[in-house]
């Protein structure tokens, strides 16, 4: 039976139980970025690293991480990862595009209900105790309904 692969997940938060039956999971078990000691020495000789966009993977990570075959980044972006020395190496690189789209576009939407209707200055309010003789108006901040509201910018999360 061929030997499992060792894959490296820098984060303690990410779950996954599917990949633990398929490789030798090594996996960073704090709460925050693995220091970059720490990473250069659980990827010497790993197949692949699971990462997130605070890892930087740069040549002297990938000098190395010699055996390295897969970059898997949990992010949309990849800046943090040199992929022209990827593409050196024949290393992959995959990245989980449109994850967030969604969320960041409902995230908007309920950012400018919280700010049009005031809900930060009402729950201050309230917590402080400093609420005033209930007014029809007050606290009514601006409706949106009828309003004209841009989009700046047209990407997956402006269409």
């Amino acid at each position: 039976m061929p030997e499992k692969l060792k894959v490296v997940v820098t984060d303690s938060s990410v779950k996954v139980p599917k990949l633990h039956t398929i490789a030798n999971v090594v996996q960073y078990d704090r709460e925050g970025t693995m220091p970059r000691e720490e990473l250069l020495a659980a990827t010497k000789d790993a197949d692949a690293i699971f990462c997130l966009l605070r890892d930087k993977i740069d040549k002297e990570f990938l000098e190395n991480a010699k055996k390295l075959k897969i970059v898997a980044t949990m992010s949309v972006g990849y800046d943090h990862v040199d992929i022209e020395e990827c593409r050196k190496r024949n290393i992959k690189v995959g990245n989980t595009p449109d994850v967030l789209t969604e969320a960041t576009a409902e995230l908007g939407v309920a950012l400018l209900l919280t700010t049009a209707r005031r809900l930060p200055e009402a729950i201050h309010c309230a917590r402080e105790g400093k609420a005033p003789v209930w007014t029809p108006y007050w606290m009514c901040g601006k409706a949106i309904r009828g309003s004209t509201i841009g989009l700046y910018g047209c990407g997956r999360i402006g269409e």
